[in-house]
């Protein structure tokens, strides 16, 4: 199955499920559970069911949002066109139940063995009587579709919030709520620098363990204006993290040493293929030994665009000038000044022809 931007390849197979970058065929997530097949994503939900139940996955960075357990056998399942039913078929019976992610009243989506847990575990946090993160099966609670990490953030736990994305066995998936907002975006909104300081941290850390292989720092994309103007003292190695070596086994380690260096690419896609830039796969005759990096986060560079005139505005409020001074930043603002420099060449140009068929018209006249 091909996912909804093109970019990614679904595979189930026997015993493993597969997520594979299309343009340079680099595995991306590989899980060791037999799943029976994939349901197409609802509100940024990847759905692959088991004989005993459904595992939904994040479709940004594929991590495990919950499992969904109803204590029935499933042999396949399908999903309605409107998304709203889920039909499932067993040696014995054929069920149909609204789809839990687009419930219109509170629900908790997850294993049903472990409702009474969560829900003591909530009220526990909500009375800050909890000092540790909860450590049973990830839930998702609906129709505002968050997680415990929306909480964490919302009552200002730091701690365990940071505990709760960097713990490898129980780590929490970072996800958008049905609203857009990010536990990230809470802890902004309520200034709770210490939450903005764990996320952003722990964060840092999941990508370093990712290496350039990861999506999780996609993450942050929506909240880098408030963070260049907040002067959060941090940016530097986030920008630093952000732009990350790509060590790709599909992208050749010589090019021609005719090619001009470095090469810059704008691209929608966050595997480039080396042949993007231009680049033979074939051994060239006298080579040049070259690294390749990428942006781990996607920055807007269209030009005039009000996201992209957003962005500069924040860099040029940020208390932090060190940001200008990193590799990453000062690659953008260079790229956005070339094209800046083209337009306004474009410009002159017309303008000039403009002027001319004004004194021929006069001229004339």
């Amino acid at each position: 199955m091909v996912g909804d931007d093109n970019q990614f390849l679904y595979v189930v197979l026997p015993d493993e499920f597969k997520v594979i970058e299309m343009q340079s065929m680099d595995i991306i997530k590989s899980v060791d559970i037999s799943y029976i097949g994939i349901l197409k994503t609802v509100k940024n939900i990847l759905m692959l069911y088991t004989s005993c139940g459904v595992d939904m996955y994040s479709s940004v960075d594929f991590n495990l949002v919950c499992n969904y357990r109803r204590g029935f056998s499933i042999d396949d399942m399908l999903l309605s066109d409107d998304n709203e039913m889920i039909y499932i078929m067993n040696k014995n019976s054929f069920l149909s139940f609204k789809n839990p992610l687009l419930s219109k009243t509170l629900k908790l989506v997850g294993p049903q063995e472990e409702e009474k847990q969560f829900i003591t575990y909530i009220n526990k946090l909500v009375k800050k009587t909890c000092k540790e993160p909860y450590t049973g099966k990830p839930w998702l609670i609906e129709p505002v579709h968050i997680n415990i990490i929306h909480l964490y953030a919302y009552l200002g736990q730091s701690s365990i919030l940071y505990q709760s994305l960097t713990n490898v066995i129980n780590k929490r998936p970072f996800i958008k709520s049905e609203d857009s907002w990010t536990p990230l975006s809470v802890a902004i909104f309520s200034n709770y620098s210490e939450c903005v300081h764990a996320v952003i941290k722990s964060l840092r850390f999941q990508a370093l363990l990712e290496k350039a292989n990861g999506l999780t720092l996609q993450a942050l994309e929506d909240n880098l204006d408030e963070l260049n103007i907040s002067g959060y003292p941090g940016m530097t190695k986030l920008y630093d993290s952000i732009l990350a070596e790509d060590a790709s086994q599909q992208n050749p380690s010589l090019c021609d040493s005719a090619l001009s260096l470095p090469i810059v690419l704008l691209s929608d896609y966050a595997f480039p293929d080396c042949e993007n830039f231009g680049i033979s796969r074939d051994p060239p005759e006298t080579a040049t030994a070259i690294e390749y990096y990428k942006s781990l986060c996607r920055f807007p560079m269209v030009m005039g665009s009000e996201i992209s005139i957003e962005f500069l505005k924040s860099l040029s409020k940020s208390p932090n000038k060190a940001i200008f001074e990193t590799e990453l930043i000062s690659t953008i603002l260079d790229e956005k000044w070339t094209v800046a420099r083209k337009l306004m060449l474009l410009q002159a140009v017309l303008y000039f022809i403009y002027l001319i068929f004004i004194v021929f018209y006069n001229a004339f006249d």
